[in-house]
């Protein structure tokens, strides 16, 4: 068998170059800022300060469950009382992520600070507490609110807050 010690290699190694090693490497970090810039992030969270007062619920406690919506579609299939939102419903009722909620247990004389992370992308927020009283469920709509304070009330929910 031959030997193929004639033939030149077809890549040959550069020499080391301080200035091409430094335009790489901002070349690079640009591209990470630009990458960076356009990835969604998370927006300022929700800050809602709670108010139940002694004799909310008929001094019973209740859930209370917050929801980031994410489509329109997603929206206009949310129900508009909390006695439909706590009712059993399929596991495809709002598929691939189009909601996020978070649940609490709320209890007559509490007042308490829940900040919730805000995913980037949520066209809606609304609340359901689950009311004995039918008067007490529609959904809240908290959408736009940057603060609000929620007062929980014998049978209803009183809002009060910044845009």
């Amino acid at each position: 068998m031959p030997s193929n010690s004639a033939v030149e290699p077809i890549v040959r190694p550069k020499p080391f170059s301080p200035a091409l090693t430094i335009a790489r490497s901002l070349s690079l970090l640009a591209c990470a800022l630009l990458a960076a810039c356009s990835t969604p992030r998370m927006s300022d969270p929700l800050d809602i300060d709670v108010i139940v007062a002694v004799d909310a619920n008929q001094h019973s406690p209740f859930a209370f469950e917050l929801v980031y919506v994410f489509d329109q579609a997603a929206l206009a299939r949310l129900p508009r009382t909390s006695a439909e939102w706590f009712q059993p419903r399929p596991p495809d009722a709002y598929p691939g992520g189009s909601i996020r909620s978070w649940y609490y247990e709320l209890v007559p004389d509490l007042n308490m600070r829940i900040s919730p992370p805000a995913p980037h992308g949520a066209v809606a927020v609304v609340g359901y507490a689950d009311y004995i009283d039918p008067a007490g469920q529609p959904m809240i709509d908290l959408t736009g609110y940057r603060k609000v304070t929620m007062r929980f009330g014998r049978d209803r929910v009183d809002l009060s807050g910044e845009r």
